[in-house]
């Protein structure tokens, strides 16, 4: 062997730690607002209500994994009287991906910052917190949309600040 390869060997763990700290400054750096339309989605397909995220959607992993939402807006029932069910300045949630590889869906963390909940009733059905998916058919049986296949959410800590309910 030559003079000059051991010296090279010394320097191999740079590479890696180059590819890392890239990776980590495209993820900060990257604008995850083409996400909006994925998650919108999402959300309306399972409560059959309009949403609306108007702010920006931030993605962290350090010093946790965390998605927040900004200035979202939960639809209501035609019937309501109040145009959104729910509107919040910011909506972070932190997953678990150790309980996710155990095959529970798990949040760590769910914070709210400025939420407003409308709750409405009316005398001949169900509130306006009662999703179309929730809703039952005439017969009592769940209706065609429950996906028996998917996963209870738990969540281990809730946290609500600057909070109304109407």
């Amino acid at each position: 062997m030559t003079q000059g390869s051991p010296r090279k060997l010394r320097w191999w763990w740079l590479v890696p730690l180059l590819l890392v700290a890239l990776v980590v400054a495209t993820v900060q750096l990257m604008s995850w607002n083409v996400l909006k339309p994925v998650i919108i989605g999402r959300v309306e397909q399972a409560t059959g209500r309009s949403v609306a995220i108007e702010g920006d959607v931030k993605v962290d992993f350090l010093p946790r994994p965390e998605i927040s939402l900004h200035e979202i807006k939960l639809g209501n029932p035609e019937w309501a009287t109040s145009p959104y069910m729910l509107e919040a300045q910011r909506l972070s949630v932190s997953p678990s991906f150790v309980d996710l590889l155990d095959g529970e869906f798990v949040l760590d963390a769910v914070e709210m910052a400025g939420p407003t909940l409308s709750l409405e009733q009316r005398r001949d059905g169900p509130g306006n917190w009662v999703f179309k998916a929730m809703q039952q058919g005439e017969t009592g049986q769940p209706s065609a949309s429950d996906d028996e296949s998917a996963l209870p959410v738990i969540i281990r800590r809730l946290s609500l600040s600057d909070a109304q309910v109407r």
